[in-house]
């Protein structure tokens, strides 16, 4: 089983969680090197650093992970069974590119998944819990305030997002959002939900969840991600612009 670390986004549970095959003399060292280049090249199409059409070649990737090709491919094989690559023609593996109907589809599922997430989280969360989910808002708040682009209000944004989801209780559902999450980076997803509007409506969501009104949660929720999905939409069509 692939492990995976807490809060980042590749830490969730994934269907990357598969045992990786023998691939060399060493099993164990198969799995692991495969599970570590699973993860790292996981992490660069998540983050966009590997960006959506990129062609994903071996020996580049032998240079960048700095092992050999055998665990390479597995890897490769195993990101394609999660739809985060694909094969084309002439071209090989390349980091997979979603159509807008894709990506339309992906969000009306956030749309469902995550407010529940939110609803189940209010009614299962401890004091505690609630408690650090309020100390990464305020780490967040005050990130976003020295630059709402920068790097380290991204990776906040995420983290809440999250640790939020975590709190449900339900690994199911934390990996069914995990997977909608993999396939659009992440700085695009905080495009979309990034504006000045973003910091207060995590701030009502906060408010909601301290006073127990799960209802309130899941439909604040449902407003947040139906907003980011326009904001999508008009980043998107800014970005294939001439």
């Amino acid at each position: 089983m692939i492990s995976h670390r807490v809060p980042s986004l590749s830490d969730w549970p994934s269907s990357g969680r598969r045992r990786a095959r023998d691939l060399s003399e060493d099993p164990a060292a198969s799995r692991t090197k495969t599970d570590a280049a699973y993860l790292s090249l996981r992490a660069a199409i998540e983050t966009g650093e590997l960006e959506p059409g990129s062609r994903l070649r071996i020996s580049a990737l032998q240079d960048r992970l700095k092992i050999s090709p055998t665990p390479i491919r597995e890897a490769l094989r195993l990101l394609q069974a999660d739809g985060l690559v694909t094969h084309r023609p002439h071209h090989g593996m390349v980091v997979a590119l979603l159509s807008q109907e894709e990506i339309g589809e992906i969000y009306r599922l956030r749309v469902n998944l995550e407010p529940l997430a939110g609803q189940w989280a209010a009614e299962r969360a401890g004091s505690a819990d609630i408690a650090e989910l309020r100390r990464i808002h305020e780490a967040y708040k005050r990130s976003f305030a020295r630059g709402p682009a920068g790097r380290q209000t991204v990776e906040l944004n995420t983290q809440w997002h999250q640790t939020l989801y975590s709190l449900s209780g339900s690994p199911l559902l934390q990996e069914f959002i995990s997977r909608l999450w993999a396939v659009i980076p992440i700085e695009a997803l905080y495009r979309s939900t990034h504006g000045g509007h973003s910091t207060t409506e995590h701030e009502a969501i906060m408010l909601a969840l301290e006073n127990g009104r799960a209802s309130e949660v899941r439909d604040l929720l449902r407003s947040h991600i139906e907003g980011g999905a326009g904001m999508h939409d008009e980043s998107l069509a800014h970005d294939q612009s001439p």
